[in-house]
């Protein structure tokens, strides 16, 4: 009776271990990534992931233009719940390079969910890679193969830690692995503050280089004026040696000594000291003698200059 109590308990153990397959062995190209340590593609452990649950599941091949969905109300349980089986089924899906839906759209009739973690005991038949257990939530809701293939330096997860979770009654909370975005935008901050402040100082030195250039052009044109200015006083003509008109004044004249003769030296030709020889034949528009202006002038004038 013993022995056949333990037959069909290998019999029940080895159903459920049977039960839980996939019939995709491989993947394309870019998603070999996706295979674990042990090459199972996640359709075979998104298939234990989900039977821990609910019994026996298969995840098999898509027909092309199709796409997995999400639990329905009666079968919403915490292992199809999580984004650890979400994350594992759409790569499934790119497995077979098909589509797949958002989480948000996956876990439409969840009442409770587990993001980023798994707490039920991870069947030891299959390891779960490390890219399962990303945050979704901080990828716009939906499985990204990007980050996921980048995340692959990350240990994958083992029976252990799920099993410590469960015994112990503490959830266990995985640790959202830090996106690359972020690390990029933190180291670029410090660097942004440098380039501003750098810029600010620039155009500060600048706008001091040219208010200094201004300043000593206008000194220098204002100092070149003021040069100029006592060069044109001190060539300029003084108001004791010009009056209006251009005229020289009286003492830039020297008149002629007034002769008595001065009548008989004209009848008879002469010609005064310093006039121009007239010519023989005079007429009505020849140039008159010099004499008789100086004559006027030294009537005019008694010595000193008119002011």
């Amino acid at each position: 009776m013993k022995d056949l109590i333990i037959v069909a308990s290998l019999a029940h153990l080895l159903l459920h271990v049977v039960a839980q397959t996939s019939n995709v062995t491989t993947c394309i190209p870019l998603y070999q990534w996706s295979l674990n340590s042990r090459l199972q593609t996640p359709c075979l452990v998104g298939a234990f992931l989900e039977s821990v649950c609910e019994g026996p599941v298969e995840v098999n091949t898509l027909p092309e233009g199709n796409h997995y969905i999400g639990p329905s109300s009666s079968d919403a349980t915490l292992c199809r719940c999580s984004t650890v089986t979400y994350s594992l089924i759409s790569a499934c899906a790119g497995c077979q390079n098909r589509t797949f839906r958002p989480w948000t759209e996956w876990a439409a009739a969840c009442t409770q969910v587990e993001v980023g973690q798994f707490l039920q005991t991870i069947p030891a038949q299959v390891v779960v890679p490390s890219w399962a257990y990303l945050d979704v939530t901080k990828t716009d809701n939906i499985f990204n193969p990007i980050l996921a293939n980048q995340s692959l330096s990350q240990p994958p997860s083992s029976t252990s830690a799920s099993t410590l979770a469960a015994s112990s009654g503490t959830p266990l909370s995985s640790t959202p692995l830090t996106l690359p975005s972020t690390s990029t935008a933190t180291h670029k901050n410090p660097n942004a503050g440098a380039i501003a402040g750098g810029v600010v100082g620039g155009l500060v030195f600048l706008v001091l280089v040219v208010l200094a250039t201004l300043l000593f052009l206008r000194h220098r044109r204002r100092s070149s004026e003021e040069a100029g200015f006592t060069t044109r006083s001190s060539i300029s003509t003084s108001p004791t040696q010009m009056q209006e008109g251009g005229r020289r004044s009286a003492q830039t004249i020297t008149p002629f000594p007034y002769k008595e003769p001065f009548a008989k030296e004209r009848s008879e030709g002469a010609t005064l000291p310093g006039s121009p020889v007239m010519s023989a034949v005079h007429t009505t528009y020849d140039s008159p003698s010099v004499a008789p202006p100086a004559l006027e002038v030294l009537h005019r004038y008694t010595g000193s200059a008119e002011v």
